[in-house]
């Protein structure tokens, strides 16, 4: 059996024993269905108000969320609704690497202490609109001062990145490891400053991965997640958390400090099946 401690909120993870048998039989996955005419980030649905700047010759929107209980809580969203098939690789490298050369923009001309970017791809991954939206936001604010110094997660990347049974690939100065919280996640990492280019490649190459060896028996590739952390405007880490596994109850309990995440697989094995597809 495998254990895994994480050093921030003493969440720990089990796998491996009796059961750790790789599943891609995912019923409860659906298709993505795009409604562009019902499109909340439609041009002509967006008031002005909304829209800060467009990029791109208006290809690219920031704007700002509305519905939300943060302070500071904007989105980029791209100008028109896209495809399933283009939500589930981010639209490609080139948008891919496109919206990370905005977002960095974004978070470097910010004052807050740290910024989270998360979007998703898939109902399961929380994409409950099915138009394209990063979002940029302060996780916690100014009466919350927990995240404030968050230094561990990082270390803890670092960590497991020197553990070459975790390494997917590296890619340009980019480490992919798995670990984390969910089956299938994985943690990116950077050599240097941010370089939303080499970053973006290797976020494209592993959603290719992710959708080749971790399609399901009914054809869908993973719903899944990225989120990055920048702190005082310099990029901490990324991560992409593919939905593989439904959780139970075991790990609401966990994250309330009463017992352990239970993964159906190890990350090593995770590792081992992405590598596979190299």
């Amino acid at each position: 059996m495998d254990v895994e401690r994480f050093p921030v909120g003493e969440i720990t993870t089990i796998s491996g024993g009796t059961r750790d048998e790789i599943k891609l039989n995912r019923p409860w996955q659906v298709q993505i269905r795009v409604d562009p005419e019902n499109c909340p980030f439609a041009l002509g649905v967006l008031k002005e108000e909304e829209i800060i700047k467009l990029y791109r010759g208006g290809e690219w929107l920031l704007i700002e969320n509305i519905f939300t209980p943060r302070g500071f809580h904007q989105m980029l969203v791209p100008k028109e609704c896209w495809v399933a098939e283009k939500l589930w690789d981010l639209g490609g490298i080139e948008e891919i690497t496109l919206a990370l050369g905005i977002i960095e923009g974004v978070v470097r001309k910010n004052d807050h202490d740290l910024i989270n970017v998360g979007v998703h791809s898939g109902y399961l991954a929380g994409q409950n609109i099915p138009h394209l939206h990063y979002h940029i936001f302060d996780p916690a604010g100014e009466n919350i001062s927990i995240f404030k110094n968050e230094q561990l997660p990082l270390r803890h990347v670092r960590e497991v990145a020197e553990t070459d049974s975790r390494i997917i690939f590296r890619h340009n100065g980019v480490t992919v490891v798995a670990g984390g919280h969910r089956a299938g996640q994985c943690y990116l990492f950077i050599d240097g400053h941010f370089d939303n280019i080499r970053f973006g490649e290797a976020v494209h190459r592993l959603l290719a991965l992710y959708a080749d060896k971790f399609r399901s028996v009914q054809g869908l590739p993973p719903d899944f997640g990225v989120g990055l952390v920048f702190k005082e405007g310099n990029f901490c880490y990324g991560t992409i958390v593919p939905v593989l596994n439904n959780w139970c109850v075991t790990e609401y309990l966990a994250l309330m400090g009463a017992g352990v995440i239970c993964l159906p697989w190890s990350h090593e094995k995770t590792a081992a099946h992405l590598r596979s597809g190299l």
